[in-house]
């Protein structure tokens, strides 16, 4: 049980350190906003929601 319990634990660090980097990149994207083009906005936001799909299928441990 305590072997569980200690897994579970490190998942939560791991899923804490993850939501941690993407709202980083997050940040990174709303400034890339302002500083770039409208084009190359677009695509920021395609490679987001590829992130943000990754994040959801893992956080169904």
């Amino acid at each position: 049980m305590s072997i569980y319990v200690h897994r579970y634990t490190d998942l939560n660090n791991a899923k804490e350190k993850l939501c941690r980097q993407v709202m980083s990149m997050m940040m990174m994207l709303m400034i890339l906003k302002f500083l770039s083009s409208r084009q190359h906005f677009a695509s920021c936001i395609l490679i987001a929601q590829a992130i943000d799909g990754l994040v959801d299928d893992r956080g169904d441990w």
